[in-house]
């Protein structure tokens, strides 16, 4: 067997970056030339993540393909720099589903199916199918929840028998928190001996620990989980909470962790160029850089990890543009139309964007953020949902009525008139949902052409509606551009707004593929309009 599996797993409570430390050390594996994988195991039992709520769950991240998944695919893109598949996500109601497609064409023969051995055989045959299929140096591998959770059992039974039939293949990353404890003023170890003890009951022995708090721990401390690990003192990090997501990768290279990796497998630790994302760095924590602030409005606004992907690519924009990004959430659904107007002026708002949603609730706020950038000459950017609002509050101007289908159950217009329909009729597949990635047509000599430079694009798409292009068509004119299509010419794809700083709304979700190495240029020329316009008022002061 050639590829090394490396699985991450968390202990004591969840969200404590097991998704950015897998992308971090992916990320320095890559840069040492090796080629890497990425997949996230999750233990609930929803088959598709996309039916998640994003203020329960956060975002819904889409991949090329159109898989649907958790939020730390985002970090393995952004990080590694490669873009994932289907093959990346599973979820346990997803490997369930595997099982009963199975037993309905009768592979089982009739057997009665268990936890053991068929639904971690299921586990193990989608973790195996990586080098099958990919045949990567490494495929690192995050297990979703804690250890000790109910439901993350069969996981853990799994990788434990991986780790028996393939021993040399084989490591394993464990994170815990370490509390603090406010009264005596001093951290606690006796949560993590517990989690590393559960996860020896499970049959895994982590190669390393890392130690998650809010502040560096004592050595005691380290030395305390160096002994009920049977672990050497240089393979426990303390990794405190830092700033900054993307010193991690750094911080790790310091701690040797690859070095750590790369003898357990006998393999060359190769040298690795990291003056890149060091210059990146570098740039955000520049201090003496021009503050901007962006307002953030959307229906999910209450929950930031709802767009955490649009928030990050805004954060590697302003690193590359040496601006310091001040996001003020303006959530959609808790204030009123006035309340919304009071903050955007109060908080002296440089930029908008108008987040992704769906559905009515939300809608006539998303049109009144719309319509303050487009009549206030505030560089505004609008994303899916965001770019109907742009286009219907735009046109409402010429026509009243104008309405989106979407709405036709509560709409109060006495006789609507239509610009969106259902994208079932004019995808480039029968599908009721358009999404994953599509080749889109810009037009010569308009912004969006502009930025990227290119006649076709390729850019991941999620929606259910579209406008299509023979609705709008009439309403177009010299400053009104419909500016690029779908690759059938069928569906807008973007509105824009010639006669403003930077009015653009697009349908599709560029967030998706920005990379910490690889920003592209969308959100960095939405934030460089923004610094214009800034430069333009300082001058008339």
């Amino acid at each position: 067997m050639k590829t090394k599996f490396i699985f991450v797993t968390g202990g004591v409570v969840s969200g404590l970056g097991k998704g950015v430390c897998a992308a971090s050390i992916g990320y320095l594996l890559k840069s040492r030339g090796y080629s890497v994988f990425s997949m996230k195991l999750d233990p609930y039992l929803n088959v598709n993540p996309g039916m998640i709520s994003p203020i329960e769950h956060g975002e819904v991240f889409v991949t090329d393909d159109g898989t649907e998944t958790d939020l730390d695919l985002g970090y393995y893109e952004r990080f590694i720099g490669t873009n994932l598949t289907k093959d990346s996500s599973f979820t346990s109601g997803k490997l369930y589903q595997n099982l009963w497609k199975k037993e309905s064409e009768g592979i089982y023969k009739g057997k009665t199916l268990q936890i053991i051995p068929h639904f971690t055989n299921e586990v193990q045959e989608v973790i195996l199918n990586i080098e099958k299929k990919y045949n990567p140096d490494f495929a690192i591998i995050e297990i979703g929840g804690s250890v000790g959770d109910l439901e993350s059992n069969p996981f853990f039974y799994s990788i434990a028998q991986l780790n028996y039939l393939y021993p040399n293949n084989m490591f394993f990353v464990h994170i815990s928190f370490v509390p603090f404890l406010e009264v005596s003023k001093e951290y606690k170890s006796k949560p993590t001996q517990h989690s590393i003890e559960k996860l020896r009951s499970l049959g895994i022995n982590p190669n390393i620990v890392i130690l998650r708090s809010h502040n560096f721990v004592t050595q005691e401390i380290i030395n305390k989980i160096s002994k009920i690990s049977f672990l050497n003192i240089e393979n426990i990090f303390n990794v405190p909470d830092i700033d900054i997501v993307y010193k991690i990768p750094l911080y790790l290279e310091e701690k040797n962790i690859v070095k750590i990796i790369t003898n357990h497998f006998n393999l060359k630790n190769h040298n690795a160029n990291l003056n890149s994302w060091h210059n990146f760095v570098k740039n955000i924590e520049n201090e003496d850089k021009q503050n901007i602030n962006i307002a953030m409005c959307g229906k999910y606004a209450s929950f930031e990890d709802s767009y955490k992907s649009i928030k990050e690519a805004l954060m590697i924009a302003a690193g590359y543009e040496k601006v310091n990004v001040n996001f003020i959430w303006i959530d959609l659904l808790k204030l009123t139309p006035k309340e919304i107007i009071e903050i955007l002026k109060s908080n002296n708002i440089n930029g908008i964007v108008v987040l992704p949603g769906k559905e009515y609730t939300g809608w006539d706020n998303e049109a009144l953020i719309a319509n303050y950038g487009r009549k206030n000459n505030i560089p505004t950017l609008g994303i899916c949902w965001g770019f109907q609002a742009m286009v219907i509050d735009c046109l409402k101007e010429n026509n009243p009525n104008i309405e989106s289908i979407e709405f036709i159950k509560q709409t109060k217009i006495k006789n609507p008139l239509f610009i969106t329909e259902k994208v079932q009729k004019y995808n480039e597949i029968d599908f009721n949902v358009r999404i994953g990635q599509r080749k889109i047509k810009l037009n010569n000599n308009t912004l969006i052409n502009k930025i990227y430079d290119a006649k076709e694009i390729f850019e991941r798409h999620k929606h259910k509606f579209c406008i299509p292009y023979h609705l709008v068509k009439q309403y177009e004119n010299n400053n009104i551009i419909f500016s690029s299509l779908s690759e059938n010419g069928k569906i807008v794809e973007s509105f824009e707004i010639k006669d403003h700083p930077f009015y653009l709304g697009v349908q599709f979700h560029p967030e998706y593929n920005v990379k910490v190495l690889a920003p592209g240029n969308l959100f960095r020329t939405f934030l460089k309009s923004t610094k214009q316009i800034i430069k333009i008022n300082n001058k008339e002061k």
